[in-house]
């Protein structure tokens, strides 16, 4: 019971700016808005590191199967569900970014925080 009456207290004591960036503080966070221009800038990061990711899981395998040189394999890279599978993905991105911490998990786990360091 004190911890809210102290909470009404504090509220009561703030100012109309000070209610009105805290209010927007918390919305943006839980609808998961930006900001400021830098968490802009960040979101835009995501996003782009998403849409590299999807052409680097399509490409990947099919520069290993030219590579190789077998006419089998570049068939199988280049498979009918191929190109749909890339455009789901990157409307996945560009629609759905991972947040913050799903996306430093993915990018540690495919490497690319370590290969940053070489």
């Amino acid at each position: 019971m004190k911890l809210l009456s102290f909470l009404s207290d504090f509220w009561y004591e703030l100012s109309f700016k000070a209610k009105f960036t805290l209010c927007t503080m918390v919305l943006c966070a839980a609808v998961g808005l930006p900001r400021t221009e830098g968490a802009l800038m960040w979101q835009q990061i995501r996003i782009a590191m998403g849409l590299q990711n999807c052409i680097d899981d399509f490409s990947n395998p099919l520069m290993a199967a030219l590579a190789g040189g077998d006419e089998s394999s570049v068939e199988r890279a280049l498979g009918p569900d191929k190109p749909q599978q890339l455009r789901s993905c990157g409307s996945q991105a560009i629609q759905h970014p991972k947040g913050t911490v799903p996306f430093v998990l993915d990018e540690y786990q495919r490497g690319f925080f370590s290969s940053a360091r070489k």
